[in-house]
């Protein structure tokens, strides 16, 4: 989940992750591990990114809960005896520490107490775990609420010659309620995440001199940093928490406003109560043109990256299976999921009802057609919907609604790299996280005003980041606010990459119920695959550039990357 705009996807997962780890340290073999207060120090002479605040991070507003970790090699053996991570006021809720082998087996897990409200944390482990020379780890922290620190392109060093990073893709992170093992990457992107070493036969110095931290310094005209941080010494440890290990004044700032295309810092993310009032351009596959023709050739989702991952087995609903943790099949033709479900590498030959709250439903081929929603959202809370095929049916009758808030009042929601096809309206929900999915070969019958995402009015907050949206149909959109029920404000469309409909983005301003604010409109790649204006009339309507905070820019043309105005 690196950052760009630092803007990105909504949602709070609440206190959950008390009880996740709790049941996670109960299945698994790994330490446990208790922490002190997260802001004592830990007696090491050893950190991968030194003591001061960053100097070329933002905060990103995505609000999702995710685990954010640093890949690194223990050059020489010794302890971890702490995990560290660099924490924003925005971060609020409760953070858990991991050390994982580079594989995903967990070593030990560490909640944070007593934390500042911002600088960097320290959760000392009660029982150091040995590093092997040579052997490669992760070190991350899962955040409820997200609103982390990231630095995206990051062609940094690490501070210690014992602890070594990649030369790229140092950050990677996994969304969920859950902490789990960090495998994605965006960008280039790190995440801040630390730990406290110390070498093999070593003693713990009893004085700490904190030197410079990693400075950026602009590499390409495309915004990209690299840094070059200088070794720091972590204070040895203390019966008496130690205030130096939280930095009270961070030096993270938000990216500035552009209007041209550059490279960006974000990933995936979820609700806040507003989006940020300034965005950075910063497009995926920067300097590539014709994106549209192979979407995953420049970064962007398309039937190689999304969807059911090559190789899974499933099982069919109902032939082969009728129930499952937390979902029965209803005899009436669809699985019902209540709260807790997790309904995983299936093909179910009906809709699937997601009822309830904290409901994942993953790898799964949703075989549904006619007049239904292949994900129907029924007062859900926190559903995570991620690589899904839906729509895969074909012909007719064509699928009406991809995935569906049925009653209009989920939150939390999280939809991340489903395919989705043969549908009149690929996505149609008021608020959440919509990010990474592949929204093709639209369907139509009579009727059908034809969506590739689309809002009916909301201010709660919804993010729109890295899809791919194709409209083939010269009529609605690719991506649509509307104001049927009510006035659209907190959107965040960003990093997109869209054709097609009568205009392929509506910015939600027809004023039915009041002025629109806070709609973003950023970074988005605009392909002229089906029409010369993008859509059948044009690329952007209905946006109003006075609306409080709403802001349209760095939006460019697939084929030659000029500017797209709104």
């Amino acid at each position: 989940m690196s950052f760009d705009l630092h803007a990105l996807i909504p949602r709070a997962t609440g206190g959950r992750v008390a009880l996740a780890t709790a049941l996670a340290l109960a299945a698994t073999s790994a330490a446990v591990l208790t922490a002190t207060s997260a802001t004592a120090t830990a007696g090491t002479s050893d950190t991968i990114w030194g003591l001061n605040a960053p100097t070329s991070a933002a905060v990103d507003p995505d609000t999702s809960a995710v685990e954010l970790g640093t890949r690194f090699t223990a050059v020489t053996g010794g302890q971890a005896n702490a995990v560290r991570f660099y924490k924003t006021p925005e971060n609020k809720g409760s953070h858990t520490g991991s050390l994982w082998t580079s594989t995903g087996t967990l070593l030990g897990r560490v909640a944070f107490t007593g934390e500042t409200a911002s600088g960097w944390q320290t959760a000392t482990l009660s029982t150091p775990l040995t590093l092997t020379a040579g052997g490669s780890y992760v070190v991350s922290y899962h955040t409820s609420v997200g609103r982390y620190t990231a630095t995206e392109g990051f062609t940094g060093t690490s501070a210690s010659p014992n602890l070594q990073i990649p030369t790229t893709n140092v950050g990677v992170y996994a969304y969920g309620a859950n902490s789990d093992f960090p495998t994605e990457t965006w960008h280039a992107s790190q995440y801040w995440v630390d730990l406290a070493f110390t070498t093999s036969g070593s003693t713990p110095t009893t004085t700490a001199t904190p030197q410079a931290t990693p400075t950026a310094t602009p590499t390409s005209a495309h915004g990209t940093t690299s840094s070059s941080p200088s070794n720091t010494i972590l204070p040895p440890a203390s019966t008496t928490p130690s205030s130096t290990t939280a930095t009270s004044a961070p030096s993270v700032t938000a990216i500035g406003t552009t209007s041209t295309p550059t490279n960006k810092t974000t990933k995936a993310s979820s609700a806040s109560s507003s989006p940020p009032a300034t965005v950075a351009a910063g497009p995926t596959g920067s300097g590539q043109t014709n994106c549209v023709s192979l979407p995953s050739r420049c970064g962007y989702p398309d039937a190689t990256n999304t969807g059911v991952p090559a190789g899974t087995a499933l099982l069919r609903v109902p032939q082969d299976v009728t129930s499952g943790p937390g979902w029965v099949w209803d005899s009436r033709g669809w699985l019902q999921a209540s709260s807790g479900a997790v309904v995983k590498n299936l093909i179910v030959s009906g809709a699937v009802m997601v009822g309830g709250s904290n409901i994942t439903v993953q790898n799964t081929r949703i075989l549904a057609d006619g007049e239904s929603a292949g994900i129907g959202l029924q007062h859900a809370t926190n559903a995570m919907l991620t690589n899904n095929e839906i729509g895969i049916l074909g012909g007719t009758p064509r699928l009406l609604v991809g995935i569906k808030d049925v009653y209009g009042d989920s939150s939390g929601t999280q939809i991340l790299r489903n395919n989705v096809q043969n549908t009149s309206t690929g996505i149609q929900v008021h608020e959440g996280v919509i990010a990474e999915n592949y929204v093709h070969d639209m369907g139509f019958a009579s009727g059908d005003h034809v969506n590739g995402t689309t809002s009916n009015g909301d201010t709660m907050m919804m993010t729109i980041r890295h899809n791919t949206i194709l409209n083939q149909l010269g009529q609605t959109d690719a991506i649509s606010l509307f104001q049927d029920f009510g006035v659209e404000a907190n959107r965040l469309i960003t990093d997109n990459l869209v054709a097609g409909g009568g205009y392929t983005i509506y910015g939600g301003d027809n004023q039915r119920f009041g002025k629109t604010s806070n709609i973003k409109i950023t970074n988005n790649r605009f392909s002229r695959l089906y029409y010369a204006n993008g859509g059948s009339y044009g690329p952007i309507t209905a946006f109003d550039p006075n609306g409080s905070g709403n802001v349209a820019s760095g939006n460019y043309w697939d084929n030659t990357l000029a500017a797209v105005n709104a």
